[in-house]
Parts: C-alpha cells; sequence; structure tokens
C-alpha cells in the first residue's frame, strides 16, 4: 500500500510539472499557432492566434494587468464580551488604591473549622477538581425501593452546575454515585434526626461512614454526602447539616480522615413550592467549603409550633445569599465569600485603606463572569469592612427582579460566629422589604455609614459607578 502511494505522488508531480510547462510556454507575435481563437498570455500579454493569409500567427498581443491573488483568512472564534461603556465619571486607579491585601481580614482565633478569614482552613475542599461521594444509606424501617442513580442524578448535575458558574469554572464536581443503598444497622427512628434539635446527628453520620466503610474507598473522595431515601419523611431524617471535621476530630478509615460530609433529609429530597431540594445541599457544601451560615441561627418556632417570618429568620441578609436564604430571590455568594474562595481573584477587588478620603469605582455584577472589579471593599478597622458589590437580576438571582437591581453594601464582622450576623446589610432608612430586597442603592442613593458616604453615581446593566467618600463624624 505504501508503494502504491509514492508512486502516485511521483505521478502527481509529473503532471502537474506538465501543466506548468504549457501554461508558461514563450508566445512571440507573428510566432505560428494551430488553433484559430486560441488565446495564451506569455510576459504579461494576451495573444490571440488569427488566419493570415494560409498561415495561422499569433497577433501582435494586447498588455494585461497583473491580477492580485485574493486572500481568505480562515475565520477564528473570537469570546464576545459584554460591552462596557466609557465611564462618565473619572474612575480612581488602582495605582492610587490601597494595596488588595489590606482589605482582607485576617482568620481570628477561637474560630473552629470554618470562618470569614483568610485564609481558608486547609481542612476544607476546595478546586480545582473535588471528588464527591453519593453514599446512599436506607433502615430496617425506612426501606428503599429505587434506584440510587436516578434518585441522584438531578441533584448532583445541579449542584455542579452551581459551583461551576459562580467559580467561573475553577471549581469541577467529580461525582460517583454508590450503585446501591447500604443498610444501617439500626432504625431510622433510634437515631434521633427527626427534627433540626435532634441529638443523633453525629452517631448517624459516624454509623453511616462505618456501615460505608465494607463496601467504599473513602480516601478517594474530598467529600461524602450520605443519601437519606427519597421516600423519608421529616419525623424520620428533618434537615440536612454539613460536618466541617478540624483535623484529628474526624472517622479515620481507608488511612484517611473523613472531614468533610452532609447528608440528605426531608428537605433536600423534595420540590416544595419550586423551592428545589439541591439547593440545600449546595449550602452544606459552601460549609465544607469555610463558610459561615448568614441567617438567624438563634430564630425558632414559638410557642405554638409556628415557624420564625422572614424578619426574624433573615435578618441579617434577607434574601441574599445561598449561605443565608437558600431559597431567596438572589441566593449568589456575596463578592466577599466568593474572594474568600477564590472565585474572585485579588485583581478584581478595590480596596480603600482607612482614612481614605474620596475614590470612584466601576464594578461589574457579581453574576457575571468577567475580569473587571467585582467589589469595592473599605478598611475600617481590624476586624471590620465595608463591601460593595454590583447585583442584576439575572443568572441565579433572576427573580430579584429589574426593579430591585443596584449596589449591594453590607458589613463584614470578622468577631461575628456563624448565624450570628457576620455579614449584614447596611441598610437604607426607607427599606419595606421584609427580605430587604429594595435595600441596594439606584442611580443617585446613597447612604453614609462610619463616616463614609457611598453613593450610586451611575447604573446599567454593565453595573454600577460608585464614589467613596470620607466624612466628618
Amino acid at each position: 500500500m505504501a508503494k502504491r502511494v509514492r508512486v502516485y505522488l511521483v505521478t502527481t508531480a509529473i503532471l502537474l510539472a506538465s501543466f506548468s510547462s504549457a501554461a508558461n510556454a514563450a508566445v512571440k507575435a507573428g510566432a505560428s499557432c494551430t488553433k484559430p481563437g486560441a488565446i495564451s498570455t506569455s510576459n504579461g500579454y494576451k495573444f490571440t492566434c488569427i488566419k493570415s493569409g494560409k498561415k495561422l500567427n499569433w497577433n501582435k498581443g494586447v498588455k494585461v494587468a497583473n491580477p492580485k491573488p485574493t486572500v481568505v483568512s480562515t475565520p477564528t472564534s473570537v469570546p464576545t464580551a459584554t460591552p462596557v461603556p466609557t465611564p462618565s465619571f473619572v474612575i480612581t486607579p488602582t495605582t492610587s488604591l490601597a494595596d488588595v491585601s489590606t482589605c482582607k481580614l485576617n482568620r481570628p482565633n477561637g474560630q473552629n473549622g470554618i470562618s470569614l478569614g483568610f485564609p481558608i482552613f486547609p481542612e476544607r475542599v476546595k478546586g480545582p477538581i473535588i471528588r464527591a461521594l453519593i453514599m446512599p444509606v436506607d433502615f430496617p424501617d425506612l426501606i428503599a425501593t429505587t434506584d440510587p442513580a436516578l434518585d441522584y442524578k438531578e441533584m448532583t448535575l445541579q449542584i455542579s452546575k452551581w459551583y461551576s458558574t459562580l467559580s467561573g469554572n475553577r471549581v469541577k464536581f467529580e461525582w460517583v454515585i454508590y450503585p446501591k443503598y447500604i443498610r444501617m444497622p439500626q432504625t431510622v427512628a433510634s437515631y434521633n434526626v427527626g427534627a433540626r434539635t435532634g441529638t443523633g446527628y453525629g452517631t448517624y453520620h459516624d454509623e453511616s461512614i462505618r456501615a460505608g466503610d465494607a463496601y467504599i474507598d473513602f480516601s478517594k473522595f474530598d467529600l461524602v454526602v450520605m443519601g437519606a431515601p427519597p421516600n423519608v419523611k421529616s419525623e424520620q431524617i428533618s434537615t440536612s447539616p454539613a460536618f466541617p471535621v478540624s483535623a484529628g476530630g474526624g472517622i479515620k478509615v481507608d488511612g484517611v480522615e473523613v472531614l468533610n460530609s452532609t447528608m440528605t433529609a426531608e428537605d433536600s429530597m423534595r420540590v416544595q413550592q419550586d423551592r428545589p431540594g439541591w439547593k440545600l445541599i449546595a449550602h452544606e457544601i459552601g460549609h465544607l467549603m469555610g463558610l459561615m451560615d448568614l441567617y438567624n441561627v438563634h430564630s425558632t418556632m414559638d410557642a405554638s409550633g409556628k415557624p420564625p417570618t422572614d424578619e426574624q429568620q433573615f435578618k441579617f441578609m434577607g434574601g441574599f445569599a445561598m449561605m443565608n436564604h437558600v431559597h431567596g430571590n438572589a441566593p449568589t455568594f456575596t463578592a466577599w465569600e466568593q474572594w474568600l474562595l477564590g472565585f474572585v481573584p485579588d485583581s478584581q477587588i478595590r480596596c480603600i485603606a482607612s482614612g481614605s478620603d474620596e475614590s470612584t469605582h466601576l464594578i461589574a455584577p457579581i453574576e457575571l463572569t468577567t475580569d473587571s472589579p467585582h467589589a469595592v471593599v473599605i478598611s475600617l478597622s481590624e476586624t471590620k469592612r465595608i463591601v460593595i458589590e454590583s447585583r442584576r437580576s439575572i443568572g441565579y438571582d433572576i427573580a430579584l427582579g429589574s426593579s430591585n437591581e443596584g449596589a449591594l453594601v453590607y458589613m463584614v464582622d470578622i468577631t461575628k460566629s456563624s448565624g450570628d450576623g457576620p455579614i449584614s446589610i447596611i441598610k437604607k432608612p426607607d427599606v419595606k422589604s421584609p427580605l430587604l430586597y429594595d435595600a441596594l442603592l439606584k442611580k443617585g442613593e446613597s447612604i453614609t455609614y462610619e463616616n463614609y458616604k457611598i453613593t450610586n453615581l451611575a447604573s446599567d446593566k454593565n453595573g454600577d459607578t460608585i464614589r467613596v467618600e470620607k466624612v466628618a463624624a
């Protein structure tokens, strides 16, 4: 076969040479030709074969222009960026701002496992690849009759999409769903996990890992989700806590400590009023990445069993942020959380040192993946920062509504524990929404806090132009 190919190539080369010679043979005026009307071009002249008496000769020829070759470029795929208008305000250059390290809050001593200070605890899971396991479990009194691969397909897909989107593809989940439900040694009722205040969650966690050890090599995974059957009821397993354990405190199996795990329950296995359960597990995985609860953990049911109001449970952050209100209208992680996780790099933070006088900033919506700045951070003290970010009714925040778009301003207080308001919105005086959706600064609005006046100078689909001024006390 190879020999035949070589012969074919050589023959082709000979034919091409023959065509080239015929095309370029020299033609002269008056020289004989063989076919009346034949045309030949030579040395910049076009000659025609004409009959002269009984002979055929080339005429005098006509000079022709030398044609230029047409260059056809191969089209390339170029990412289309969102057009950014030329700002009508002079934006303070980065060189005039503080170094971004000035605005980071150091993780305080005494916080264990999760924090909003830098850096994230080393035990927590992080990208670029997170190896995640769904370990399905059932019980003598709660027997699964379904296929776990189907039960957990949608949940794993949606969680992967959530973290991939928010991280700008910096984080990718690789899921493994164990193919059968592993029987727990005791009845589900015996674990006392049928209420949020149940005391058996730790025992349930430990016995789940031990039950799975006979079937699973836990050294291959970064986090574990203990999956209940889809027919689980609230009185059996009511809620889905996370277990972000510190080094030395985890169960040792297969030569590793299981330090990052969570569990599904009735609340995460159902969809009620368009509230998908996968968001609850995405929230719990946020803890396994190191993030704190932003809702009020002290809000409880009253004596009659009535649940807390929105104002009570979500008083710090309203309907914003997945670590606060899982089913709120604007669940995207805050810019501070995304910065902490590495989803937003240092280059997209504009830092104002304590005591700075005046500066102007253009920030892009936190929902967009872009190279533009995403937040302004004001350093107030060793433990507090004001953060300003842009929010739009797009992506996971589509339910926010265009009428509520603007600049979200909030306080980060590193002294606050998880669930005690480590992040809280700085509200305008006229806020009426129980979930603070109208708390964002719109064009022309301003608030003053801790001797800083923050004004939204301009606002459009590409973001907000923010002025920060130091004012007298």
